[in-house]
C-alpha cells in the first residue's frame, strides 16, 4: 500500500507463506498446522504479486505457478451455504453487488451519454480485480466510493492537550461523547450525515489506494466519487449532471469530454 518494498521482509513474507523454492503446499499446511490459507489471504497475495510485477520486479519474488491450487483453505462447504461460487482449489470468486447508490450513479451515467457496465471484471489473470462502473473499450472506470473507502485524520484529536476540549469539529469535543452520525434535509430528501463530514480532513485508505494505483499501471483511468460529493447531488437531475459530466471530463480527453450530452 505504501508503495515500499524492503527486501528482507518481502522474502521472508513469502517464505513463511509459501515456503522455498519447493513450494508444496501440503507441507506448508503440515508446518502451519493449518488447512492452507484463507480465502482472504489468497486475494491479498495476488494483489502484493500483482504490485511487486509493476513495481518491485527487481526483487524477483513470483507466487508459485499453480497457486492458489493447493494453497487454498480446504473443504469450503460453508462459502457454498452462503451462496459463494466456489472454484475446484477451494477459493470462492468474487462476489459483487452494486450498491444502490451505485445503481442510481449508473443510471446517471447513462441518462448523459457514458457507455458502461457495472461491476466490470477484468481479464484472467486479473480477475480478482473489479470495476464499479466501467467501459472496457476505453479502459475508463468510476469508482463509487461508500464511507468504507475512506479514514478520518485524527492529528487534531491526538494532539489535543489532557483535559483540552477544543474539537477537531470546531466545538467543544468529548472523545467519550462523539457526535453521532444524523438524518438532514438535503434538496428536500433526507441525507444521512456522516460524523466526518463535519470535518473535511479524509484521506482514501490503503487498499482504496493500491487499487487505484494498480489499475492505473494496467492502462485505466479511473475517477472516484466520494460518498459525500455526491449526497450533495443527489435528487437534482441538473445537479447530477453538472457533477458526473465534470467528474468524467477527469478522465477522458477535453473534447471527448464535450461530447457527453443529455
Amino acid at each position: 500500500m505504501l508503495e515500499k518494498y524492503p527486501p528482507d521482509l518481502m522474502s521472508v513474507c513469502y517464505m513463511g507463506l509459501l515456503g522455498n523454492k519447493n513450494r508444496k503446499p501440503s507441507y506448508i499446511r503440515s508446518v502451519m498446522g493449518d488447512m492452507g490459507l484463507q480465502r482472504q489471504a489468497v486475494r491479498t497475495l495476488l494483489y502484493v504479486q500483482l504490485a511487486l510485477d509493476m513495481e518491485a520486479s527487481h526483487l524477483g519474488l513470483t507466487l508459485p505457478d499453480n497457486f492458489p491450487s493447493g494453497f487454498g483453505e480446504k473443504g469450503a462447504e460453508a462459502e457454498v451455504s452462503a451462496g459463494f461460487k466456489v472454484h475446484p482449489d477451494g477459493i470462492a470468486s468474487l462476489a459483487l453487488n452494486p450498491s444502490k447508490t451505485q445503481l442510481t450513479i449508473s443510471r446517471a451515467l447513462q441518462r448523459i451519454g457514458f457507455d458502461h457496465v457495472q461491476e466490470y471484471v477484468l481479464e484472467p489473470p486479473m480477475d480478482f480485480l473489479s470495476i464499479d462502473i466501467a467501459n472496457p473499450d476505453k479502459k475508463l472506470g468510476v469508482e463509487v466510493d461508500g464511507p468504507s473507502h475512506y479514514a478520518n485524520v485524527l492529528d487534531d484529536v491526538l494532539g489535543n492537550n489532557e483535559g483540552d476540549t477544543s474539537g477537531m469539529f470546531g466545538y467543544p469535543f468529548d472523545l467519550t461523547t462523539a457526535p453521532r452520525s444524523s438524518v438532514v434535509q438535503i434538496n428536500n430528501r433526507k441525507r444521512m450525515q456522516f460524523r466526518w463530514e463535519w470535518h473535511g480532513r479524509r484521506h482514501e485508505n490503503g487498499p482504496t489506494a493500491l487499487k487505484h494505483r494498480m489499475l492505473c499501471h494496467l492502462g485505466w483511468l479511473i475517477a472516484h466519487s466520494p460518498f459525500w460529493e455526491w449526497n450533495c447531488v443527489a435528487g437534482n437531475i441538473e445537479d447530477e449532471n453538472y457533477y458526473l459530466r465534470e467528474l468524467i471530463k477527469e478522465i477522458t480527453d477535453p473534447d471527448e469530454g464535450d461530447d457527453i450530452e443529455i
